[in-house]
C-alpha cells in the first residue's frame, strides 16, 4: 500500500522548492500540469500500461491527480503562471500514444497552447 499523502507532501515540497531556487536565480517559474488519458472509465491499452505498477488504476489515476492538482494549488500559493495541459489537451488516443505521452498531434496542440501562454511574458 502506498503513502498517497506522503507522496503529495513530498511533490508539493519538491514543486515549492523549485519555485524558491528559481525566483532566488531571478528566472520566472512556469508551471505545468500533465496531460494524460486517466479517465473514469479507461480503455484497454491504459489499463494495460499499469498492469504491472503495483497499485490498481483508480489509487493510480486518483494519485496523478492529485498531482496536477498540487500544480494548480503552488501557481495560485506563488502567483505564478501556469499552463494546464491536462484541462487544455482532450484524453484521447488522438494525442496521446499511451497514458501520458503526446503523440505528433498531441505535440503540435501543447506547443499552440504553451507558445500561446508564454508569448506575453
Amino acid at each position: 500500500m502506498i503513502d498517497k499523502p506522503a507522496m503529495v507532501e513530498q511533490f508539493e515540497m519538491n514543486l515549492q522548492s523549485f519555485i524558491y531556487l528559481c525566483k532566488a536565480r531571478h528566472i520566472v517559474p512556469v508551471l505545468m500540469t500533465m496531460a494524460s488519458r486517466f479517465k473514469e472509465k479507461p480503455d484497454a491499452i491504459v489499463l494495460k500500461t499499469i498492469k504491472n505498477v503495483g497499485i490498481d488504476y483508480q489509487e493510480f489515476k486518483e494519485l496523478f491527480d492529485q498531482f496536477n492538482d498540487s500544480i494548480r494549488k503552488k501557481a495560485r500559493e506563488n502567483n505564478i503562471m501556469l499552463i494546464d495541459l491536462a484541462k487544455d489537451i482532450p484524453q484521447e488516443k488522438e494525442y496521446l500514444y499511451d497514458i501520458v505521452h503526446l503523440n505528433d498531434k498531441g505535440s503540435i496542440t501543447a506547443a499552440k497552447i504553451i507558445a500561446g501562454q508564454l508569448t506575453p511574458l
